[in-house]
């Protein structure tokens, strides 16, 4: 009758020790998924952060040839229209948070208009062109910000300052 009781007794030991080790282990794959939903939050802002950098560079290496004599300042609004020396106008604007360039742009309204962006990682929010005259002691400066907001809500601001020649 003792050997009957101690086989029970260890029996129910052995369930509770295969509990308390199932408990753990879910406690530890809980921790693991959430360190790598951390981790792919993480990299997509790194994503968003780098591909909006390139736009951005874009934008900057597209504006190169913008004509500063018939440029006028406070061109700061969702569609930005920037003459060229070759006569024709290069226009960026917004739509569906997404960036479209247009080689010949004549207003804003027209088709024809290019995606620059994805929205796979992140929204275009804001573009903005600000342009400083020339003055005895500087050059003509188009003053550039580009805002962006991650599908994690992170906001991100890149501001750039562009030397034309004139």
């Amino acid at each position: 009758m003792l050997a009957t009781s101690m086989q029970g007794r260890s029996l129910l030991e052995f369930i509770v020790a295969l509990a308390c080790g199932t408990l753990l282990l879910l406690a530890v794959e809980r921790l693991w998924f959430w360190q790598a939903a951390m981790h792919y939050q993480s990299v997509t802002d790194n994503a968003a952060w780098l591909d909006a950098s390139k736009l951005l560079q874009q934008l900057l290496q597209d504006a190169e040839n913008t004509d500063t004599r018939t440029l006028t300042s406070g061109e700061q609004q969702q569609c930005v229209l920037l003459p060229q020396k070759n006569g024709t106008t290069l226009g960026f604007r917004i739509k569906s948070h997404q960036i479209q360039r247009q080689k010949y742009a004549r207003n804003c309204q027209q088709r024809g208009w290019q995606t620059m962006s994805s929205s796979l990682h992140y929204w275009v929010e804001d573009v903005a062109v600000d342009y400083l005259t020339a003055t005895a002691n500087t050059a003509p400066l188009l003053l550039w910000r580009l805002a962006i907001k991650t599908r994690e809500n992170h906001r991100f601001v890149f501001t750039r300052q562009q030397v034309l020649q004139p």
